[in-house]
């Protein structure tokens, strides 16, 4: 499975984040916190998926043993 490059994405992607958040809140403060709120969700997907992923090949290579 591929690493996930975090860096590269909130490069990528946090200022059009923070400023949609800003749009929504008008405040910095608040749009700060919807930013890392944002990405610390990204992360928790991410990491649940893979887990899932994982399940779900594990599950499958154990169902291809017993055929």
């Amino acid at each position: 499975m591929t690493e996930v490059d975090w860096p590269d994405i909130i490069r990528q992607h946090g200022p059009i984040v923070w400023k949609t958040a800003y749009r929504l809140v008008g405040n910095a403060e608040h749009a700060d916190d919807c930013y890392q709120e944002t990405f610390a969700d990204a992360v928790r997907q991410a990491a649940q998926d893979a887990s899932h992923r994982e399940s779900f090949e594990a599950g499958r290579q154990q169902g291809l043993k017993n055929v």
